[in-house]
């Protein structure tokens, strides 16, 4: 799931046992899968990532693989850390629950997470990139601002980077990418060619417009030139660092406040500070934060073009 934290409770009932490899460990789990399992890799390479397959603790160990276990009590808590690879089965019967979730620090295994479901195909749980904005756009937390900032500016250079690939190729046209062209509850949609979630930008053509695709993969679809291709663009460039800008304003006016929070009450700001000296977590500003809305000038820079409605 993304490479997301996990937490297990058992509530009542037997116990469970658990078996894991830990994140460091996972790139060498992973090529001793492949060398005793190639065939189900053959015909499935996101294998990995279905509760389909179990292979011995035991054999793992032997291969040198480093292999932890636990026994999870009922009233005890169970705790997976991203990319974790773990397994187990319950005692007997029991009543159980897990959730995934996510702390400031999982946003680089986040992105990660992307780049190895693009290999295989495998479709996210969630658009990587609209959480990333709507998150940054809503934190208050200096910890958490820092890490998702951080991010956002590879995000920006990744995005460029692919825009400007995209247009010493050909495609030279765009049009503004509305979120009411899309699913409301989720406005990314799906590259049909590697499932990855194209939420700043995407690719279509004359001839299907209907089917997107991500920027690495525009030419897989297709056989029309490319300038009958086109580039969804929810977001310019400026937008982008113009949101980045504002962060960082945020992040130097923290360096001197203690409280972000819009509720601040900047009236007692002395008050506040000689109360909260040692809280360094949240911060206040004075400068307005920047809502990143779809973009209503992309169309000002770009050839007319005929609208569009995706499906």
């Amino acid at each position: 799931d993304n490479y997301l934290y996990s937490i297990s409770y058992n509530h009542r009932g037997a116990p469970k046992t658990w078996y894991g490899v830990g994140s460091q460990n996972a790139d060498f789990f992973e090529s001793v899968m492949k060398e005793h399992l190639p065939e189900l890799f053959e015909e499935q390479p996101d294998l990995l990532h279905h509760l389909i397959t179990m292979f011995s603790p035991a054999e793992l160990h032997q291969k040198g693989v480093p292999v932890s276990t636990a026994i999870q009590n009922p009233g005890e808590f169970m705790i997976t850390f991203p990319r974790g690879y773990h397994s187990g089965f319950n005692n007997g019967f029991n009543i159980a629950e897990a959730v995934n979730f996510a702390t400031p620090d999982w946003v680089t295994f986040g992105s990660s997470s992307i780049e190895a479901y693009k290999k295989v195909s495998r479709a996210s749980v969630f658009s990587f990139e609209e959480i990333i904005i709507r998150a940054i756009q809503n934190e208050y937390d200096r910890e958490s601002l820092l890490w998702l900032l951080k991010q956002l500016k590879i995000m920006k250079q990744r995005e460029r980077k692919s825009r400007e690939r995209l247009l010493a190729r050909g495609v030279r046209r765009c049009v503004a990418w509305r979120s009411s062209n899309v699913n409301k509850t989720c406005i990314s949609k799906p590259c049909s060619t590697c499932n990855s979630e194209c939420f700043f930008s995407a690719v279509s053509c004359n001839c299907s417009p209907n089917v997107i695709t991500c920027m690495d993969h525009f030419t897989s679809y297709c056989n029309c030139p490319p300038e009958d291709k086109f580039l969804f663009m929810r977001y310019s460039m400026k937008k982008i660092q113009q949101l980045i800008s504002n962060i960082e304003e945020r992040l130097l006016q923290s360096l001197s406040d203690t409280d972000l929070s819009p509720s601040h009450n900047t009236n007692n700001n002395n008050n506040t500070n000689n109360n909260n000296n040692n809280n360094n977590s949240s911060f206040s500003s004075p400068h307005k934060v920047i809502m990143l809305n779809e973009d209503d000038d992309i169309n000002k820079y770009s050839p007319p073009l005929k609208k569009v409605k995706l499906t």
